[in-house]
């Protein structure tokens, strides 16, 4: 066990040098992902003046600012290097060593949301007590703290899962790439980050919810924003974990199953 835990603080040390090392480039990443939460609060900031019967104005600003948080808290991007690795066989050098490949893509993630949280998680700490009167009352709520802090952290892990799974099709896939393009820019719709859940017309929010995306963004801001009941936000805790237990045993398949039939690009 301590041999395991000094593996992983050296791994730590390699990549807090190597992201400081890109700061800039990871907070520039950090802003362009706030940006489309940005427009949308826009957008649906001035229909929340205009239209009573939907969120308020309040809700409104706290939703989007709420998802830009979670957003970079959940966002995952594993998938991109491992189906790279695979596909121009620079995951061999992972296969022979003792330490197991999945710990790099953890340590990797965490030491880049640590730069990417300097500029967002300082600023939405300050206006929350500076301008409380501007945010929604719901999220002064403590209990409503004690549940958003486990989904949250659910919700972290069945990102990185899911982008898991997507960089394991590289193993079958050429094109793995572009259809993880594909499911980023569907998951902008199916997360909740373009439009709230709230305001879907109900056949269209009940079919997303059978899609694990909303429960990666959506959820989390909906539990802190009191949207849902504490019944409810149980119930959607449950969902998380079982959404996240079925993507590690798919996950699982895809690596051992790929590892049999993976072949070397150029040999």
């Amino acid at each position: 066990m301590r041999k395991f835990f000094q593996k992983i603080g050296r791994i730590y040390a390699m990549e807090w040098g190597r992201v400081l090392e890109y700061r800039i480039d990871v907070i520039a990443w950090s802003l362009a992902a706030a940006s489309i939460p940005l427009v949308s609060l826009a957008l649906w900031y001035n229909v929340s003046l205009q239209n009573p019967t939907g969120l308020s104005p309040q809700e409104t600003l706290t939703y989007f600012l709420l998802v830009i948080f979670i957003k970079i808290i959940t966002d995952a991007w594993n998938g991109f290097f491992t189906a790279w690795e695979i596909l121009n066989g620079d995951i061999v050098k992972y296969l022979i060593r003792p330490f197991p490949m999945i710990w790099n893509d953890i340590i990797n993630n965490t030491v880049e949301k640590c730069i990417k949280l300097l500029i967002p998680l300082p600023l939405f700490i300050f206006f929350l007590f500076s301008f409380p009167h501007t945010f929604s009352p719901q999220i002064f709520i403590p209990s409503h703290w004690l549940l958003f802090i486990p989904s949250l952290l659910l919700a972290l892990i069945l990102s990185f899962t899911l982008e898991t799974c997507f960089g394991f099709l590289a193993f079958w896939l050429e094109e793995a790439q572009q259809i993880r393009s594909f499911k980023n820019i569907f998951e902008l719709v199916a997360s909740g980050v373009l439009i709230p859940f709230i305001l879907m017309p109900p056949t269209v929010r009940t079919a997303l919810s059978f899609l694990p995306f909303r429960y990666i963004v959506s959820v989390p801001a909906e539990i802190l924003l009191g949207q849902a009941s504490f019944n409810q936000s149980i119930q959607l805790l449950l969902y998380q974990t079982v959404w996240i237990f079925l993507i590690i045993m798919l996950a699982y398949t895809l690596w051992q199953k790929g590892l049999q039939r993976y072949a070397v690009p150029g040999q």
